[in-house]
């Protein structure tokens, strides 16, 4: 025991009245919330436990007067968010040992950020291991997570301290560590005597900050008929879970993998059949597994343009893979190196990066959480949704309705919303029409990779639309989606790409002119004349059709199919932006086609060539269809001329010269006047 508690970094400080009793493991935090902590450590015959932990002085206590080896003290009752130091006390007969003073800190609120770490795969090689564990201490992480193998053989008691509490030691006295089991662990004893983790140890959840954790078990049945898939299921319904900013999912054994030193293993097809299918259903960001003992990265792009990640970190110690035995489509990298996940943790964006042993970037990608940056945005439920809901509540189903048109009402500076789109916003509060239709380059700039940028844009537009008093229906352009992400954001800010609804006798239709994925594409996609169509189809008995898109694609042959389609209804116009004038094409089988593009974005001289700021009032009155278009500044609220101000430009109109003087030299001169008004 001796020689085992020699190859601990944290030797404890012996004091009292003899030397011969030891910690020969720990101490080392487990399971940490807002306000508890669980602290363990083992020594080398049974004694009691004590912690003594608080400011300076140390001045609370908690322990057990049963002697054992294995110690496991939780504290209840503490702060969030809060730092606490401790130190751990053992007796048995004459005999005390006492720890140094060491220091933990209870889980952050909602808002914090933190940074935790993930490694797998440590077992076997001491030394290599050893190095895997400096580099996480030197992250200084708030969590340290295994995906499991943390000894090569569960059930040999001296593997423990040599191949995991020991080179561990550098951290977890100050870190709470938590491990998914793998399968060297051999479902042991010893495995559940050394760990406290929520639940029943092998399956479990925990809230860290804006995110929740979920920790399996690969080695026991997660069948859909088995206990833990039906606990996983009541899990990703819970409120704990759906509240998250981020979900992160941990186990052993991986459901992809390309490379191992034995050929024919490529993943685990049970994890790919059962837990798969749920964990993408529920939204999960991040599956973190070990087993194979390399890097990997994969990524799934799903249907509702949301992503999931798989992330293979099984580089902790162990000899590396490096035979490749397949080229899994959703496997987009990986690397035989020793290394570790960082993940940061911040609002609505997730940092990663897997860092090698000497401080080398292996790999890096950020992820956004639109659900958590919607609720900092105000946004709870799409934008859309709102203001749909609006327009419902509004039509009375009547024949004579007025609405608004305004385009491209973006700024070509970042962030700020234009001044003309706040002045119109204010002359249609007076005006009063029943809904605006916003056609497209709706945010300040948009062509950016920053996640937290982007969404000061949104934040910025949902401000300057608050102040409309008539509901505002955007319509997506290119500066609002231009990638995967771009898309991703206006999907849980705005709602769909296409979408359409009935207001009085008319039908309204908008179009996305512009898709992100699978490819970026600046047309009517397939899958979107499809709907189109059906969507004409319904709406037959419409007396008028209204169609808003961004760009303005029917200089395009490929628009003759839309076209085709929209002739055979009572289709009225056909509007766009994108081209920042005013502009009226011929019309085209009874169809007119229109860009309004005028709503604020940067304008060229040229006014004859319809280089004018505007927006559309269209007033509908039963078979009849009138179109203004209105240059801002144009309308007035009542107060425009008063009395008073009127007063006082008359006093100031009958002014026609002032009396006084001039003189000086070449070098001053000074005015004298004297004010009329006196």
């Amino acid at each position: 025991m001796k020689g085992l508690a020699a190859t601990l970094i944290f030797l404890a400080i012996a004091c009292g009245y003899g030397m011969t009793l030891e910690i020969i493991k720990g101490p080392y935090l487990q399971d940490v919330t807002q306000t508890g902590i669980t602290i363990m450590w083992e020594t080398d015959k049974p004694s009691t436990s004590l912690v003594r932990y608080g400011g300076a002085e140390l001045s609370e206590y908690k322990g057990g007067e049963r002697e054992v080896k294995i110690h496991e003290i939780r504290i209840e009752g503490l702060m969030p968010e809060t730092r606490y130091r401790y130190k751990i006390i053992s007796r048995s007969g004459n005999e005390e040992i006492q720890s140094g003073v060491y220091a933990f800190r209870t889980a952050p609120q909602r808002d914090t950020p933190f940074r935790f770490v993930v490694w797998g795969d440590n077992r076997t090689d001491v030394k290599m291991c050893q190095r895997v564990a400096k580099l996480i201490s030197a992250q200084n992480p708030d969590l340290v997570i295994s995906v499991g193998d943390v000894v090569g053989n569960g059930d040999v008691y001296e593997q423990w301290g040599r191949e995991y509490f020991g080179p561990i030691s550098s951290f977890a006295h100050s870190v709470p560590t938590y491990v998914a089991i793998g399968n060297h662990e051999r479902d042991s004893h010893w495995f559940d005597d050394f760990v406290s983790q929520p639940g029943n140890e092998h399956w479990f959840a925990f809230s860290y900050g804006n995110s929740r954790f979920i920790i399996l078990d690969t080695n026991r049945p997660y069948d859909p008929n088995s206990e833990q898939y039906k606990w996983l299921v009541k899990e990703l319904k819970s409120e704990e879970f759906k509240r998250a900013a981020f979900r992160f999912v941990f186990f052993h054994h991986p459901p992809y993998s390309e490379q191992w030193d034995s050929p024919g293993y490529t993943g685990e097809e049970p994890v790919r059949r059962y837990l798969v299918p749920v964990l993408e259903r529920h939204g999960v960001d991040i599956v973190f597994s070990g087993h194979t003992h390399d890097y990997e990265r994969g990524r799934k792009l799903l249907e509702d343009d949301r992503e999931i990640f798989y992330i293979i970190t099984g580089g902790g110690g162990s000899a590396l893979d490096r035979v490749e035995n397949k080229d899994w489509d959703v496997i987009q990298l990986h690397k035989s190196v020793y290394h570790c996940a960082v993940i940061d943790v911040k609002g609505g964006v997730l940092s990663f990066k897997a860092i090698g042993l000497n401080g080398d970037v292996v790999d890096s990608f950020r992820k956004v959480s639109l659900d958590e940056m919607a609720r900092q945005a105000g946004a709870e439920k799409p934008f859309l949704e709102r203001q749909l809901q609006a327009v419902r509540d509004e039509d009375l189903m009547e024949d004579k309705f007025t609405f608004a048109v305004a385009g491209d009402t973006r700024s070509w500076l970042t962030i700020y919303q234009p001044e003309t789109w706040y002045r119109i916003i204010e002359e249609l509060n007076r005006i009063r029409p029943d809904f605006v239709l916003d056609v497209g380059d709706i945010i300040s700039h948009g062509y950016t990779n920053d996640p937290e940028l982007l969404m000061k844009e949104w934040r910025q537009y949902f401000k300057t639309v608050s102040t409309s008093d008539i509901p505002v229906l955007p319509v997506a352009g290119n500066h609002d989606i231009w990638s995967e992400m771009s898309q991703m954001f206006w999907r849980r800010m705005i709602g769909d790409l296409w979408y359409s609804f009935d207001y009085g006798n008319s039908h309204f239709i908008v179009l996305c002119s512009d898709q992100a994925r699978p490819n970026y594409i600046s047309r009517i996609a397939p899958e979107q004349l499809r709907w189109l169509e059906r969507d004409l189809e319904l709406h037959a008995d419409s007396s008028h059709i209204f169609v808003f898109l961004h760009k303005p694609l029917w200089g395009d042959k490929r628009w003759d199919k839309v076209h085709e389609l929209l002739k055979l209804y009572n289709t009225e116009a056909v509007i766009a932006g994108h081209a920042h004038l005013y502009k009226r094409y011929k019309d085209r089988d009874g169809i007119k086609y229109i860009i309004s593009g005028g709503g604020g974005a940067e304008m060229g001289d040229f006014r004859e060539a319809g280089n004018i700021l505007h927006y559309m009032l269209i007033t509908v009155d039963g078979d009849k269809v009138y179109y203004s278009v209105v240059e801002p500044g144009s309308i007035h609220g009542i107060n425009v001329v008063t009395t008073s101000s009127a007063s006082t430009a008359s006093r100031i109109s009958k002014v026609v010269s002032l009396s006084g003087s001039i003189s000086g030299s070449d070098s001053e001169l000074k005015l004298s006047v004297s004010n009329p008004f006196d």
